[in-house]
């Protein structure tokens, strides 16, 4: 996040964490925004109650991170890129409707009788 203030929060050792710091245990090019780096990014909804009384600011990117980080839950997250492609928009995964599909058909065939 842009505008990083002198207290830069716990957000921002959990960020690197996931993404960064985890890049060599998957042996990818991941965790930053480069030129022949994986893009895996997600939009969040900064007007979400867990959001509540950051800011994204000069001197609010830390809060937000943090509140991102240690408050956020799924329904945080708007839009989501997996390799580039676009596999969640407005809250809805591209795959959702496919998957719950193939759910039911699996438990349909579970439930009926042995013969």
């Amino acid at each position: 996040l842009a505008g990083e203030g002198p207290d830069q929060g716990v957000g921002k050792s959990l960020l690197a964490a996931g993404t960064s710091g985890g890049a060599p245990a998957v042996a990818a090019r991941v965790g930053r925004i480069r030129v022949g780096h994986r893009a895996d990014l997600v939009t969040v909804d900064l007007s979400a109650p867990a959001l509540a009384g950051t800011s994204v600011g000069e001197h609010g990117a830390a809060s937000l991170r943090d509140a991102i980080c240690l408050a956020g839950t799924a329904s945080l997250v708007r839009d989501v890129w997996v390799g580039g492609c676009q596999v969640v928009r407005d809250g809805h995964h591209s795959g959702w409707d496919r998957g719950l599909s193939a759910y039911q058909d699996v438990l349909s065939e579970l439930s009926r009788p042995a013969v």
